[in-house]
């Protein structure tokens, strides 16, 4: 009889033995992970693309001594608007401070406009420069950052363009373009401002929204000229940054 009971004992703990492997679950494949891009709020490149609608004027003086002359109709000159283009490259070397250099080709400007009794005349000049802005960025936050900057933009001189309209007596209409880059300063320094936000998405891409002003430190033309002429720029930049 113990022999007996013995022999079930050990049928039974095999039996269990066995339902216990049966029953043991098997192990869940593991999910790939889908990566996502993590924004350092310490250290950040970025790369970026802009452009720039600004409203452009100039201020304007006789020059002192043998050259200067009236300002005559161009006292009368009023604001112009014009279009930049840039990109740039950002890094944050620190919590607050961001570095900001790149490459802009800028524009600014000023126009004229009279109208007589039986004549018209009109014009729009365009000065264009390619310039490196180098400023420094207070920036806070993350996903979304607020921007305050200042720094220069070295500018060298690329062309002068003067859109020209008229209408005669005789009722008849001309135009003429004039370009030319004799007789200007081949560089000039411009003081540049910003305040902006810039919103980041978890692929590491971003939209910048920007307010900048512009203030030239020089003047446009020569010493000999007739006229001291510093540009002024005021307008709002728009563009993509990728994070890398």
């Amino acid at each position: 009889m113990k022999r007996l009971l013995v022999v079930l004992t050990c049928f039974s703990a095999l039996f269990s033995d066995a339902q216990i492997l049966m029953e043991e679950a098997k192990p869940e494949k593991e999910k790939p992970v889908k990566e996502v891009y993590q924004l350092s709020a310490t250290s950040q490149t970025a790369v970026y693309a802009i452009s720039n609608w600004s409203k452009t004027f100039r201020t304007l003086e006789s020059n002192t001594g043998y050259f200067g002359d009236t300002l005559g109709t161009r006292a009368d000159e009023t604001l112009l608007q014009n279009w930049s283009f840039g990109v740039g490259l950002r890094h944050r070397f620190n919590r607050f401070l961001v570095w900001d250099g790149g490459m802009y080709f800028s524009r600014n400007g000023e126009q004229y406009a009279f109208v007589g009794t039986d004549t018209t005349f009109s014009y729009q000049t365009t000065y264009s420069y390619i310039g490196m802005p180098l400023r420094i960025n207070l920036s806070m936050g993350t996903d979304i950052q607020w921007h305050l900057g200042a720094g220069l933009l070295p500018q060298m001189f690329v062309q002068y363009n003067q859109k020209q309209q008229w209408t005669t007596t005789l009722n008849s209409s001309d135009s003429q373009v004039i370009k030319t880059n004799s007789g200007y300063n081949p560089f000039v320094i411009s003081a540049i401002f910003n305040a902006g936000v810039q919103f980041n998405f978890a692929s590491g891409w971003g939209v910048i929204i920007s307010p900048e002003l512009r203030i030239q430190l020089n003047s446009t033309y020569q010493k000999q000229a007739a006229y001291i002429h510093k540009a002024r720029a005021y307008g709002v930049s728009f563009g993509l940054i990728k994070n890398i």
